[in-house]
């Protein structure tokens, strides 16, 4: 199903990681989730960066890169107030296998107005 099939209303608060890779619009998955939530509803999403993305081996041309800026703009035109963009997490992982590889998350937090 896709995500924009889903009817929510009056939500207290949204959250989901790594959603917006694969949608092409930001400013769509921004308006879903307004009006999906409640006056004063808070939204809460993250992933990596565009720079995280460029250093993954799994993220190929199904992955949308969307800018920090590009999706922050996208919350604001939605209608949606405080918004944030926090770098919560910076390191080098080590896998199984030996290989390493940077990665970050980046936490979105917004609120629907009252």
């Amino acid at each position: 199903a896709d995500l924009f099939d889903v009817e929510v209303a009056g939500a207290d608060a949204l959250f989901f990681v790594n959603v917006h890779y694969f949608i092409d619009d930001p400013g769509r998955l921004a308006r879903w989730a307004y009006a999906a939530l409640r006056p004063g509803g808070r939204l809460c999403f993250g992933g990596g960066s565009v720079a995280s993305l460029e250093r993954h081996p799994f993220a190929d041309e199904r992955f949308c890169r969307h800018s920090v800026d590009r999706l922050f703009e996208a919350l604001a035109r939605a209608g949606f107030e405080a918004v944030t963009a926090t770098l919560a997490q910076h390191e080098v992982r080590t896998f199984d296998d030996g290989t390493e590889l940077e990665v970050d998350l980046v936490v979105f937090q917004a609120t629907r107005p009252a």
